[in-house]
């Protein structure tokens, strides 16, 4: 599995940042939504992934993210958590 299961927010500067696994995509772009308008800073999910290179299934809901999240005016930032 890519992905675990938990995620954190974090207020940055003028980001507001939410940073989620793959289960919580959803959910994440609410929160950062949230606590953008919250906090009046740009808000910005935060998606971490287990593995460097993102591709395949992965790379596909990145890709609908990303754009569901410029629709509503979300930053996305991927992350990933080892190199190989």
């Amino acid at each position: 599995m890519p992905f675990a299961s938990r995620s954190f927010r974090r207020a940055r500067d003028d980001y507001e940042v939410e940073s989620d696994f793959s289960e919580l995509t959803i959910e994440g772009i609410g929160q950062a939504l949230h606590y953008g308008d919250l906090t009046g800073q740009q808000p910005v999910l935060a998606l971490i992934s287990a593995y460097y290179n993102i591709s395949g299934a992965e790379q596909e809901k990145l890709e609908y993210v990303s754009g569901l999240c410029a629709a509503h005016g979300v930053e996305v930032w991927a992350l990933t958590t080892r190199r190989e």
